[in-house]
């Protein structure tokens, strides 16, 4: 999903939760958009290069592509189960973490849509299951 519908999405969140939530609502939107970092640490992994316009680029190919084999050799960690349990965990505990679930869930939601959108189908991302198919030893 392009990164300007995130943040716009992200900031009409924290927007409305402005008056119900305060100053936290900048976690919220914080959150929602600075999940997609690890797109660019995963574009580091392949690549050994940081940049972030073509990282974006390479991802934007990928799902104009189709090309589901790809994507799912594409391991971004804040976009795993995994964290999502962490976070969901987090959030129980400690206020800042219950926002940033916020964040975190809205944005996924909304990769999980285009998922269907592009591919028809979505595969959670895992850490997991991502190694145990791709770096079996």
């Amino acid at each position: 999903m392009k990164a300007w519908i995130h943040i716009v999405t992200s900031l009409l969140l924290g927007l409305a939760l402005f008056p119900f939530i305060g100053w936290n609502s900048l976690i919220v939107l914080f959150s929602g958009v600075a999940i997609d970092i690890d797109h660019i640490l995963w574009y580091y992994v392949l690549f050994g290069k940081i940049n972030p316009k073509k990282c974006r680029d390479y991802c934007y190919d990928l799902s104009a592509q189709r090309n589901t084999v790809a994507v799912r050799k594409f391991l971004v960690v804040l976009h795993t189960v995994e964290f999502a349990a962490l976070m969901a965990v987090l959030a129980f505990f400690y206020r800042w973490a219950l926002f940033a679930f916020i964040g975190v869930a809205t944005h996924q939601l909304m990769d999980i849509y285009d998922k269907f959108k592009y591919f028809g189908e979505y595969e959670p991302y895992s850490v997991i299951v991502f190694f145990k198919k791709y770096y079996r030893t």
